[in-house]
């Protein structure tokens, strides 16, 4: 019996038009999932780069507000016994005038001069200076003490004090330790006459002092001698730790803090700030109510020293924001910060960045006063343009407005 054998059929595979059809349905598809991948990522570096930005402006600025909050601790003075604080008289509609009072002492310590690490600076809770026009970063100076005790100036015992002297009987040591910082300086009138600099200031160390706190005369042995002679000196400690910072943002984008009292290298305290912007408010008058908000002066030198006999102020009439303005007048400072992301943004198909426009843009605008509540107008801080690289970045502000409260127990 012969067994039949069928006919083997050739096998037949995929041809070369559907192969390449294949590979270019493939292609495609992974053409459709990496460029959908690469806008979810580029979206992704986007929110994540601006909230980056964001934080990095949200901590400068509380570290900001936290350094003025501090200003002028410890820098309090009594003024003379006949001062009377001033009572504010409310009219209905028609907001409140100050009555006649004794004016008080002037702050003969805001103003002077002191020396550390050879190099002279102005004494002050706050001070600012214009960095000009357009992009350039303002400078911030606060000036705050340590002492936990919150001492009140003390009067050296009696006489005067000689130029060169180590050595300070003050009528009271109690509260002083060694090691606290104290600043000796003059308070004669006689001396320190309408807005002229106050005689230099002596800052410097504890480093002896009676066995037993004293509360009778006893005396204050200094780290280095007083660099001018005193007529009716005067004592205040500013505690084992004050604080002499100035803040300002370098050309890398960092806010930066330098220790003044240290000399120690400037280090930074946010990243990705490209400008600080800072106004003053101006207490015009003598009745710790902000006038005016100014932009601040190009040198130092241009905010005055306190006034022999300070103004009085009606609020129904406001002065003209024009004329020297002193040291003792700020009552607050309105900063702002202008932030950027990290990471620069994908430029487009013609090697653009237009991620934010090339226009002129104010980190401080200009911000009206209501009239009904009698509120001063703030100026505009200066504008600048974005041009180049700078457009590939996204950018935020941040703004705040502190109260310079310590300079308000001034007056007491």
């Amino acid at each position: 019996m012969s067994i039949r054998q069928l006919p083997v059929r050739g096998q037949r595979g995929f041809s070369i038009v559907e192969l390449m059809v294949a590979v270019a349905v493939a292609l495609v598809a992974s053409l459709a999932i990496f460029q959908t991948y690469a806008a979810s990522e580029e979206r992704k570096r986007t929110t994540t780069s601006g909230s980056e930005g964001m934080q990095a402006g949200v901590f400068a600025l509380s570290s900001l507000e936290r350094a003025v909050v501090n200003a002028g601790y410890n820098l309090l003075v009594v003024s003379d016994p006949g001062y009377t604080s001033p009572t504010r008289q409310i009219t209905p509609g028609g907001g409140y005038t100050l009555s006649a009072t004794t004016p008080p002492r002037p702050e003969f310590h805001l103003g002077c001069n002191f020396t550390i690490g050879g190099v002279s600076h102005r004494l002050a809770p706050l001070m600012a200076t214009d960095g000009g026009a357009g992009l350039a970063s303002d400078t911030l100076t606060i000036f705050s003490g340590s002492s936990a005790d919150v001492p009140l100036p003390v009067p050296a015992e009696t006489g005067g004090l000689a130029s060169g002297s180590l050595t300070v009987r003050l009528r009271s040591t109690w509260g002083f330790s060694v090691g606290d910082w104290v600043l000796v300086y003059e308070q004669s009138s006689a001396i320190n006459v309408g807005h002229d600099r106050p005689r230099d200031c002596t800052l410097a160390r504890v480093t002896g002092l009676p066995s037993a706190p004293a509360i009778s005369p006893a005396d204050v042995v200094l780290d280095r001698p007083t660099v001018a002679p005193y007529d009716e000196p005067v004592v205040v400690n500013l505690g084992p730790t004050p604080a002499f910072e100035r803040y300002t943002v370098d050309a890398a984008g960092r806010l930066m803090l330098a220790d003044l009292l240290n000399g120690t290298p400037a280090q930074p305290v946010a990243e990705n700030v490209v400008s600080l912007q800072v106004q003053l408010g101006i207490d015009v008058g003598n009745d710790d109510v902000i006038d005016e908000w100014v932009n601040p002066p190009a040198l130092e030198s241009t905010l005055v020293n306190p006034f022999s006999t300070p103004p009085q102020n009606s609020m129904t009439s406001l002065p003209a924001p024009i004329g020297v303005r002193g040291l003792h007048q700020i009552k607050g400072v309105r900063i702002g910060l202008l932030v950027r992301s990290p990471r620069l943004e994908r430029p487009d198909a013609a090697g653009d960045c237009t991620t934010d426009p090339g226009v002129a843009l104010e980190i401080l605008p200009p911000v009206a006063g209501a009239a009904a509540s009698r509120l001063p107008e703030m100026p505009g801080s200066g504008s600048f343009t974005l041009t180049g690289d700078q457009r590939c970045f996204r950018y935020n502000t941040v703004v705040s407005m502190v109260p310079v409260r310590n300079a308000l127990l001034n007056e007491m």
